[in-house]
C-alpha cells in the first residue's frame, strides 16, 4: 500500500481516469479517482487529499468555479488542472482562477510527475504532516 501524499484525480473520461490513477499509485502515491464535482467534494471531505488534479476538457467556467471552490474551502491543499484547450490563454484562466499549475495536453508522464512535485513541495509542511484519519471542518460549497 502506497504512504505517499494523498492526490484525488478528478477526470471524466474513465479511462484516462484510470491510467492516471494506475500511474500516481506506481509513483508511490495514495490516490482516488473520480469522476465529477460531485464525486470530488466527497473525497474532499473525507479523505483530505494534499492534491487535487482535475482533467478539464478545457477551463470552462464551471471547471473555474470548482477550482475557486476548492481555492477557498481548502487553501491549503493543491490543485492542478490538466487541460485539454492547449492555448496559453486556458492555463492563463486556469491560474487566474486559483489553480497552481496547468498541464497542457498532450503531455508526458515524466511532465505531470515533476509538475505534481513542485505543487507538493509548496504545500506547507502541516499539509504533509497530517494523519489519514483527519478530516476537515466542513464540506465543499460551490458558488451557484
Amino acid at each position: 500500500m502506497a504512504s505517499g501524499p494523498r492526490i484525488a484525480v478528478q477526470e471524466a473520461d474513465a479511462v484516462e481516469r484510470q491510467l492516471l490513477v494506475r500511474f500516481l499509485a506506481a509513483q508511490g502515491f495514495r490516490v482516488t479517482g473520480v469522476a465529477d464535482a460531485a464525486a470530488l467534494r466527497a473525497v474532499l471531505t473525507d479523505q483530505t487529499p494534499d492534491l487535487v488534479v482535475m482533467g478539464v476538457a478545457s477551463p470552462q467556467q464551471s471547471a473555474l468555479s470548482l477550482v475557486r471552490a476548492v481555492r477557498a474551502q481548502y487553501p491549503a491543499i493543491g490543485v492542478l488542472l490538466i487541460s485539454a484547450d492547449d492555448a496559453a490563454a486556458a492555463a492563463v484562466r486556469g491560474l487566474d482562477a486559483g489553480a497552481d499549475d496547468v498541464v497542457l495536453r498532450p503531455f508526458g508522464p515524466r511532465e505531470l510527475l515533476a509538475r505534481i512535485r513542485s505543487v507538493l513541495r509548496r504545500l506547507p509542511p502541516c499539509v504533509m504532516a497530517r494523519r489519514a484519519d483527519s478530516r476537515p471542518a466542513a464540506a465543499l460549497r460551490m458558488a451557484e
